[in-house]
Parts: C-alpha cells; sequence; structure tokens
C-alpha cells in the first residue's frame, strides 16, 4: 500500500492517427527498461494531496510524453495485482492529442 497518495492513473493515449503513445522506462525491480503505459501517482506533490485523479492524469501525460490530451475519458479502475496489493488504478482514455 502506498503512502501519501490518493491513487493512481493510467492513460491510454491515441493520437487522431490512431497510434498509442507509450514510454519507456528504466525500472530497478526489473533492473531493464520497460515499455509501458503513461502512468503516476495522484496526491504526491506537496500541496496538492487532495489532487483529482483526472489532473493527475493529465499531469503525468504531459510529464511523461509531452502531450496535453483536449479530452481524457475516464474508463474505470481495477486492482493492479489481486494478488499482492489492494491498489486500485483508475483508467483514462486521452484524446485530441496535441504535442507540446
Amino acid at each position: 500500500q502506498r503512502v501519501n497518495t490518493t491513487g493512481v492513473v493510467c492513460l491510454f493515449p491515441l493520437t487522431v492517427d490512431r497510434w498509442v503513445i507509450f514510454v519507456e522506462q528504466y525500472r530497478p525491480p526489473v533492473d531493464a527498461c520497460v515499455i509501458e503505459f503513461p502512468a503516476g501517482l495522484a496526491g504526491d506533490i506537496a500541496g496538492q494531496e487532495a489532487e483529482l485523479l483526472e489532473t493527475a492524469a493529465a499531469r503525468e501525460l504531459l510529464e511523461e510524453t509531452g502531450y496535453q490530451a483536449g479530452r481524457l475519458v475516464p474508463l474505470g479502475s481495477t486492482v493492479s495485482s489481486a494478488g499482492l496489493t489492494d491498489e486500485a488504478v483508475e483508467f483514462f482514455l486521452a484524446l485530441d492529442l496535441q504535442q507540446v
């Protein structure tokens, strides 16, 4: 269970040409770079502890990909790994993307 967060967000960014944007990041637990959907934590920034999940999703998309979404569509949530944790992940479809 994570502390000092209000949730976890994961994005499915879809361009107008129907390309999905992924990110590549080094992950110490597997000691390798992995390709994954943009994702991150909500409420983990000092002074923004009550950050809304949609706000966190928009922030993470911009931080990790350099894109802003014209629309974020909530897709629902699920537990990330029910055998290990009760951590729920909220998914968003990111549309009308613009690179900034």
